[in-house]
């Protein structure tokens, strides 16, 4: 093929893409069944809540597997009842088989996702059903959507390519989808299960689905692991794809899937969205505003995001670099500020921060994510003794920043396990001197009027982790220093 040959079908790639497309974040669920534990109801509803204000309008909040299976999820109608309820928005949760099904008709939900499987092995392995006993039973879970006003979406596992075995045939993805659509499915999502997924079978199966039930929608459901989820993405788009699923910092995967759990995760939402972004395809997403979301699972789960975007910031970020220029112009490196230093790469700034309890770490540093400074110290304290004395260690903690008022109202600390969480909404002000020497952030008398979130974490092995949010970053300007972000 020639080089303008190329050109040309590239051109014509880019060209059928769609003008907007619906992004789907399913980290609550397929993202969260992979965590040790169940993270506190509230923390999920903050999540869902901080979606929603990134413009976020497609969740899949839960799953309805039984609560031994997925003990993390076992708080399905209990999150149902308590997220928030904005016009517009789809909430969607997964239903394995008729009980999951039963159960999801008592809450007030949207769409559920009947799950499916076009590979026996896997089948078995996930379900404990063959493929035959999985379809049979998707007549009834119609039934009851249709019982209860709840649109069916049937999720088809391994529409593409299984362990043990390579590429599904199309024949067995048709099948999940000819029986999706018997049982009154108004779409399906095609799963890349493995990761392992090619763009060209995406394309043509995305295709096959679309020539034959013309009215039904069809998503593609992306994992990460042999690095072309986002090609996948772009090829299920050409093919005229209505939607595509992806969960926050890339967490996820099925535990009993071959290979470490690193590379079992979904796309990172955040790439999804960054992606679709560079690409000129309306999503109605804040990239910005969803960034904390990652903050939040990170600092719960101890998961490093596996996202590009998060790693590498954005190319506005690389628009707002400034060089540091001699008297006659030239750049001659990068800037030296301080209090400040050269982030690590793929960072936007790094911001060392010294509290009363971190002394003795001038290493301990805080990390600018899109327009929220974020600030993180890891230390030890006497081993947690129960709620109170949580408590306890949360108040005295908070009373390192001076003239900080706590809202009552948002104060809230629960407890899983061992493991205890506080998480605050807190407003008031700084007052400096803050910091010390070289690494001095605020002068005397200095003021700085904050707002945010403060997530503290106590274990019984004494281990405690603070982490800060802060809503704004114009605080920067605060304490005199530059920082602007153009608008991409």
């Amino acid at each position: 093929m020639s080089s303008t040959d190329t050109d040309t079908l590239a051109i014509g790639l880019l060209r059928s893409l769609p003008a907007s497309v619906r992004l789907v974040e399913v980290g609550l669920r397929d993202g969260l069944q992979v965590v040790p534990g169940r993270l506190p109801l509230e923390v999920k509803v903050d999540l869902v809540q901080r979606m929603l204000d990134a413009g976020v309008r497609h969740i899949e909040v839960a799953s309805f597997a039984h609560p031994e299976v997925l003990p993390q999820l076992a708080d399905a109608e209990e999150l149902l009842a308590a997220v928030p309820r904005t016009p517009g928005v789809e909430y969607r949760a997964l239903v394995p088989n008729l009980r999951g099904a039963k159960r999801a008709a008592e809450c007030d939900l949207h769409t559920m996702v009947a799950l499916t499987c076009a590979d026996e092995d896997v089948a078995q392995l996930n379900q404990g059903r063959g493929v035959d006993e999985i379809l049979a039973e998707l007549p009834a879970i119609g039934a009851v959507c249709r019982e209860t006003g709840t649109r069916l979406v049937t999720s088809v596992a391994m529409a593409f390519f299984a362990a043990g075995r390579g590429r599904v045939s199309t024949e067995d993805r048709m099948r999940c989808v000819d029986a999706a659509v018997d049982a009154g499915a108004t779409g399906v999502c095609l799963a890349c299960s493995t990761g392992m997924e090619e763009p060209r079978e995406v394309a043509e199966g995305v295709d096959e689905v679309r020539a034959r039930y013309p009215q039904l929608e069809v998503g593609v459901h992306l994992h990460a692991r042999n690095g072309m989820g986002l090609a996948n993405a772009l090829a299920a788009m050409s093919a005229g794809a209505t939607w595509l699923e992806g969960s926050f910092g890339g967490l996820g995967g099925d535990l009993w899937a071959p290979g470490p759990v690193e590379v079992l995760g979904n796309v990172p939402f955040e790439d999804l969205v960054h992606f679709t972004d560079s690409l000129g395809i309306t999503t109605g997403i804040d990239l910005k505003r969803y960034l904390p979301v990652v903050a939040i699972i990170e600092s719960y789960t101890g998961w490093t995001a596996r996202s590009a975007v998060v790693a590498g910031g954005t190319r506005a970020e690389l628009i707002a670099h400034r060089w540091v220029r001699d008297q006659n112009g030239v750049a001659i490196g990068r800037p030296q500020r301080e209090g400040l230093r050269p982030a690590a790469e793929g960072r936007s700034l790094a911001m060392l921060w010294l509290d009363s309890h971190n002394r003795n770490d001038p290493a301990a540093l805080g990390e600018m994510l899109a327009e929220d400074i974020e600030i993180h110290s890891l230390f030890r304290s006497e081993p947690a003794r129960g709620r109170e004395h949580a408590i306890q260690h949360f108040r005295q903690t908070m009373s390192t920043f001076p003239d900080l008022v706590i809202d009552p109202v948002a104060d809230a600390l629960s407890a899983d396990g061992t493991q205890y969480f506080a998480h605050v909404r807190f407003r008031g002000h700084f007052t400096g001197p803050w910091g010390a020497g070289d690494h001095r952030l605020m002068g005397s008398g200095q003021k700085l009027d904050v707002a945010g979130t403060v997530i503290l974490s106590l274990n019984d092995n004494g281990v405690r982790s603070v982490r800060t949010l802060f809503d704004k970053a114009e605080w920067l300007a605060q304490m005199g220093m530059e920082w602007e972000r153009p608008s991409p």
